[in-house]
């Protein structure tokens, strides 16, 4: 891969098709800022380096499925060689919308990357293979100033985002809220309307669903071999034991009690976690973002502590990470640590509220399969997805939420709904009352209410989980049957 001084080498591993790319200065995902010289390095070598590969390998993709205006280059890429083979700006463009589908996954603008003329000169041009200056002046004439960008405020940038929207033939959000609002909310630069085709996340069932919950499931045959929905995925919902289910939820549990009591994650005073048995474990387990509300549970403290106070065996436990370049984010996060430190409501039930540090995705999957109840409190139309609520499904965990992302997807009553207007008294009051009816229904004498509500949620919501549904939305989205061709194109 070509820069301005040097050139970078990078290694390829691969099997079959699946190729890895490798270079020790990659570091971490998501390091630094979405501006940054590193974050345009990586993109360059995911892209540019990326299409070189499969190139000596001699793959020629069907497809160019672009995660997020980030993977962008792989597009650029393409079409660069085309105009360096003498297509024209007009064919190269239109051959590359015809091969790329763009996947959005967030509505915060802040997430796609712009990148300044100077940084362009440094890390793209050298990389392009057409010497004639017209992919250079394709990509020039996208560069704008955006006086939402305090940081840039008159420097014009390229946004990513918006360049993978014009070389995308086929958009997709992932859920139908998100598709909808995105549809609405983008444009290409010339204003022409775009479609983003709802295409609801999914993830891998073996992977995030306990084993034995997972072996259930294909006892009563939910789900195929391959992991796909069957064709009456709800009927057979129906057949599913309560107590069954109930067995499977205790035996989960007590593997997220062994996992924590492990001492293998301390909590935020660096003590070992140490959780009775007939606990009933409520979770918030996810990304510190502000839409994401991670403090909303603590607004009113009176109402929490008396929450806890009545239940005298809940616990509360909160996981995440804020990128390490949002210090907003940092900063509620320590407030949040102080505030149950110190708050004077919460001084009789602080013991039973846990802050974990250094979550991944081994603690994820133990918060998700063996909690009691997860709480997600995102507003309203920000939401992308949200896959933690796939994996709280899938393994019965009893979802407390704001209808957003997937969940707006979800029929009425499959889960226990939020509602109320964003940040309103009603919503608090709304989050605090679906907390105390998830409480109940977690008491072992009500293990039949609580299995009509956990059966509730895989018929709302069981489809959605599977990742392999997801694989195949895209495979009949990207190659549709010749009558379906027409629908849906932009």
């Amino acid at each position: 891969m070509n820069g301005e001084e040097n050139t970078h080498n990078i290694e390829i591993w691969g099997r079959g098709h699946r190729l890895v790319l490798f270079n020790s200065d990659l570091e971490e995902v998501y390091k630094g800022s979405p501006q940054d010289d590193h974050r345009l390095y990586q993109e360059m070598v995911g892209g540019f380096a990326g299409m070189k590969a499969l190139g000596e390998f001699g793959i020629n993709p069907p497809i160019i499925h672009l995660n997020e205006g980030s993977s962008v280059f792989a597009a650029i890429a393409y079409m660069d060689n085309l105009v360096a083979h003498g297509a024209s700006i007009e064919d190269a463009l239109a051959a590359t919308r015809a091969k790329t589908l763009m996947t959005n996954h967030t509505l915060v603008p802040a997430a796609w990357n712009r990148f300044s003329l100077g940084q362009l000169e440094k890390y793209v041009f050298p990389n392009l293979t057409d010497q004639s200056g017209l992919m250079k002046g394709y990509l020039t004439q996208f560069m704008k100033v955006f006086p939402e960008d305090k940081a840039r405020t008159d420097v014009p940038m390229l946004d990513l985002g918006l360049l993978a929207l014009e070389v995308s033939g086929k958009l997709n959000g992932v859920s139908v809220s998100h598709a909808e609002i995105a549809s609405q909310k983008f444009a290409r630069s010339d204003g022409s309307a775009v479609y983003f085709k709802p295409i609801t996340n999914g993830m891998d069932a073996d992977t995030w669903i306990d084993e034995e919950m997972m072996r259930y499931y294909r006892k009563f045959g939910l789900y195929d071999h391959w992991g796909m929905p069957t064709d009456d995925f709800e009927e057979r919902v129906n057949k599913l034991s309560a107590g069954d289910l109930w067995v499977n939820k205790r035996n989960a549990k007590n593997q997220l009690l062994d996992y924590l009591q492990s001492g293998r994650k301390k909590d935020q005073y660096g003590r070992k976690i140490v959780i009775p048995e007939d606990a009933k474990i409520v979770v918030w387990p996810r990304r510190f973002a502000d839409y994401k509300r991670p403090g909303m549970i603590f607004r009113d403290t009176k109402r929490l502590a008396q929450l806890m106070e009545k239940e005298k065996n809940a616990y509360f436990i909160i996981a995440g990470r804020a990128h390490p370049n949002d210090t907003a984010m940092r900063d509620e996060m320590h407030r949040i640590l102080e505030m149950i430190d110190k708050n004077g409501d919460l001084a009789s039930v602080k013991d039973r509220i846990i802050f974990i540090p250094e979550y991944d995705p081994e603690l994820a999957y133990y918060l998700n399969s063996g909690a009691d109840i997860a709480l997600n409190t995102p507003i309203v139309g920000n939401e992308a997805c949200g896959t933690s609520i796939f994996k709280q499904t899938g393994n019965n965990t009893l979802i407390v939420s704001t209808r957003d992302g997937g969940l707006s997807d979800a029929p009425q009553g499959s889960f226990l709904e939020i509602g109320g207007l964003p940040d309103s008294h009603e919503e608090q009051t709304s989050l605090y009352d679906q907390l105390e009816r998830a409480l109940m229904l977690a008491e072992t004498s009500r293990f039949e209410e609580w299995g009509k509500q956990v059966k509730a949620q895989l018929q709302g919501m069981g489809r959605k989980v599977s990742g392999t549904r997801m694989l195949a939305d895209y495979v009949n989205y990207s190659f549709p049957k010749k009558e379906e061709r027409a629908e849906g194109s932009i």
